[in-house]
């Protein structure tokens, strides 16, 4: 049986080996590489949320420095072409998706800073799907009104890296959500153009009988459900069966509660 989410996500068979985490830490990020970001633990008399890097609970503090996993909205894509005041018509327009990781770094008296790490999204051009890796910076804040900044340094298909910049904008939704406008020149005549809007991505669990339900948004596309009976140096993650299926907006995966204990992530 095959498991795989979204087009832009490795294919994974259930019940094979996927990764054994030396040391309990994930492997590099960069393209085609290792998101690791949450973990859920499954137990007959215990059931609560493990966190590896970040909190998503609002009983729980979230440490000043905890990174978020995001995910693209469905409403992200890339325009290509001529903007105002040229006249020439916009020559791409394509969906986005993927993910993005989200680490506070401080506050500089007006703005809280964010770091944007792990940039890995895909936008079909022409047919070919192509991949866009990157890093960058996230600043929200301001003295009278609330302004956000999103400055990516991004590589797309292979090509020269290029940096894409919002300007300090008006903020267009409430944060933790973010939706802002970047582009290479501004938007003015030839220019690329990506509409970031983005949500954090939380896995949930839920009793339902003798089963506990794992769900997550199906806007985070290109994610795999792993399960791994520890958290140790020898921790072995396989793709965890039956695959998902989609209910009422969410991916959602059904296990058992009897049996040994399971770590749940989702990676990509």
């Amino acid at each position: 049986m095959t498991s795989h989410l979204g087009s832009s996500g490795a294919e994974a068979h259930c019940g094979d080996w996927v990764s054994q985490d030396g040391d309990g830490e994930g492997l590099p990020g960069g393209a085609g590489s290792e998101s690791e970001f949450l973990s859920l633990l499954r137990n007959p008399a215990l059931v609560l949320l493990f966190f590896l890097g970040l909190a998503t609970s609002s009983s729980l503090a979230q440490p000043a420095t905890a990174s978020t996993v995001y995910g693209l909205n469905k409403n992200s894509t890339l325009e290509q072409g001529c903007f105002p005041p040229c006249l020439c018509p916009v020559l791409v327009g394509s969906a986005v998706r993927g993910a993005f990781v989200l680490t506070p770094t401080g506050f500089d008296g007006l703005y809280n800073t964010y770091s944007v790490e792990d940039v890995h999204w895909v936008v079909s051009l022409g047919g070919t799907n192509k991949l866009i890796t990157g890093q960058g910076t996230y600043k929200l804040g301001g003295e009278v009104a609330l302004l956000q900044e999103l400055s990516l340094y991004l590589q797309v298909g292979g090509a020269t890296v290029e940096h894409f910049d919002s300007g300090l904008v008006p903020v267009k939704t409430q944060f933790p959500d973010i939706n802002v406008t970047i582009s290479i020149n501004g938007q003015v005549c030839f220019d690329t153009v990506i509409g970031v809007s983005a949500s954090p991505v939380h896995l949930a669990m839920t009793p339902s009988g003798a089963n506990v339900v794992l769900t997550w948004p199906t806007n985070a596309t290109g994610f795999t459900l792993q399960s791994s009976t520890n958290l140790g140096s020898s921790a072995v993650w396989i793709t965890n069966c039956p695959a998902p299926v989609v209910v009422s907006g969410q991916f959602a995966v059904t296990n058992p509660i009897s049996g040994p204990q399971q770590f749940f992530r989702l990676i990509q």
